[in-house]
């Protein structure tokens, strides 16, 4: 009876017929109690079966590994982790209830892992040691992926080292981790060291390892690597597939060669491969890099012809590079003309449309376009705030400016570097180069942002514009003495006003000056 109502998700029920059991004093055996739980995870209610499983005793029933497992795999499984701390101690205390196990730690490692606290899963990885439990494989490539994926391929490559070290074996899920690691912050010499000794060891890589290791030379430009590769897949009787092809697409379109991309396309159709959204979107890309635009409206048009509609980062990739070439005109159409296809325009749509229209058609029409968005309900981001203020204060608004900072902050959004040193610029193309400094000051003091050399040689700009470049001398030394050092904008800024200011012998002569006082 209550396995069938645990199929049909009617926990009410089975919480009545549990009471009446515990009333005519009957007991519950082990697989019972084990149906009852997994009824109330089924539904989603796993702290319910976490209080029922407290209370175990009172149903004249013992706990039993099974039990524990299905608890824990049910409370990593909902990530509630991060719901409130009392549920990582509950996962902690349910495992000191039992004998520690592999499957009892790797749970938990990979549960701490997904909630990205690594810290705490490396803490349970070296515990593992100390309570005698040697891990296994699949804690140390758990470890080792989650690490990778966030950039710590050092430490990752270290708990690497230490499976060989502890004997144990990695398989190709533990090679995979680490190479995508690698090429995912540019490191392509470690990810092919790892390839290396992944061959030497005599391991055969597989569909996702030779996917992975394709993907991150594509993704680096490397196509005559990446060819390379994709022909010896063959030879070992790997057939690519739609994401092998889509891959190589893109790295070639990236790379500008149209012509690899077409290959590829032809290659594509010619196995039976039948292109999907994002392998069009490439194709559209690889096109509007070569600027043949006509083409890549064609392409867009028969997608619907071949039952595949494009999507909304498909036009954001077409409008993106119309508007880049000053077509704004067009993308504008492109734009209106989304929702024939079932695509609504979302803020990086507008986005790409933004940058083109303010660099081509002026200020203006980019607060226009700007005002058009939100009025769409389409909520600006950080990028479109950033595009606005750019503009405008290279205009020398600085009242829009400061509204839309001021706007900015009401919504909740977090200015970055960028965001202030446009500010900075506007006051100090207006010639309030004191407001600028004080406001570059004030949010310095107040630890919401340390300036750069991009706020200094704005300063430093308006500083030679408003007082001389006598004046730029002490404002070079605060800017090293606070550990930000000049670059090649800062020193053009200020031999542009030593040229502009004094005779050519003088200004080499103060130049000389400046030189050696901050060298």
């Amino acid at each position: 009876m209550i396995r069938r109502l645990g199929d049909e998700g009617n926990v009410d029920g089975i919480q009545y017929l549990l009471h009446q059991m515990k009333l005519e004093g009957l007991h519950c055996n082990p697989d019972l109690f084990v149906n009852v739980m997994n009824s109330f995870v089924k539904v989603g209610l796993s702290e319910q079966a976490l209080k029922l499983f407290y209370r175990i005793d009172e149903f004249g029933c013992k706990p039993t590994v099974k039990m524990y497992n299905l608890l824990l795999d049910a409370l990593l499984s909902e990530n509630r982790f991060e719901m409130n701390l009392g549920n990582v101690d509950e996962a902690k205390e349910l495992s000191t209830r039992f004998q520690p196990s592999v499957p009892m730690y790797n749970a938990l490692i990979n549960g701490f892992c997904k909630e990205e606290r690594i810290q705490e899963a490396m803490k349970l990885l070296n515990q593992m040691v100390e309570d005698g439990v040697p891990p296994n494989v699949i804690t140390y490539s758990t470890v080792i992926s989650s690490l990778a994926d966030r950039g710590n391929v050092e430490l990752a490559l270290a708990v690497f080292c230490k499976m060989f070290v502890r004997n144990c074996t990695p398989n190709l899920h533990t090679f995979s981790s680490l190479i995508k690691g690698y090429f995912a912050y540019g490191r392509c010499h470690g990810a092919l060291a790892v390839w290396n000794q992944m061959i030497s060891e005599g391991f055969e890589p597989n569909f996702v390892v030779y996917n992975t290791l394709l993907h991150g030379l594509a993704s680096r430009g490397r196509m005559e690597e990446a060819i390379s590769v994709f022909n010896t897949m063959g030879k070992y009787g790997w057939s690519a597939n739609i994401t092998t092809y889509g891959t190589l697409i893109d790295g070639f379109a990236k790379s500008g060669d149209l012509i690899g991309s077409s290959e590829t396309w032809n290659r594509m159709i010619n196995s039976g491969c039948v292109p999907n959204v994002v392998v069009y979107t490439s194709m559209v890309d690889a096109l509007c890099r070569n600027s043949m635009f006509n083409e890549a409206h064609c392409l867009i048009e028969s997608m619907a012809a071949e039952n595949c509609l494009p999507n909304t980062v498909t036009f954001n990739v077409f409008i993106k590079h119309l508007a880049c070439r000053g077509r704004t005109e067009w993308a504008v159409r492109v734009l209106d003309g989304m929702g024939r296809y079932g695509c609504s325009p979302n803020a990086t749509t507008y986005n790409e449309l933004l940058v083109g229209v303010l660099k081509s058609e002026g200020v203006k029409q980019g607060i226009d376009l700007f005002k058009e968005m939100e009025e769409r309900g389409i909520m600006p981001n950080l990028l479109t705030y950033n595009s606005i203020l750019h503009s405008v204060s290279r205009a020398g608004m600085v009242d829009i400016a400061l509204q839309l900072v001021g706007k900015m902050v009401v919504l909740g959004m977090k200015p970055d570097a960028f965001t202030f040193n446009m500010v900075i610029d506007a006051y100090s193309r207006q010639g309030k180069v004191d407001t600028a400094i004080r406001v570059m000051e004030g949010l310095s003091s107040g630890g919401k942002w340390s300036p750069d050399s991009v706020a200094y040689t704005n300063i430093l700009w308006g500083i030679c514009n408003e007082f001389g470049v006598e004046k730029a001398s002490s404002g070079l030394e605060k800017m090293v003495e606070s550990g930000v050092f000049p670059n090649v904008a800062t020193w053009n800024v200020l031999v542009r006003g030593l040229f502009t200011s004094l005779d050519h012998v003088g200004s080499v002569s103060l130049f000389g000056d400046i030189i050696s006082d901050n060298g």
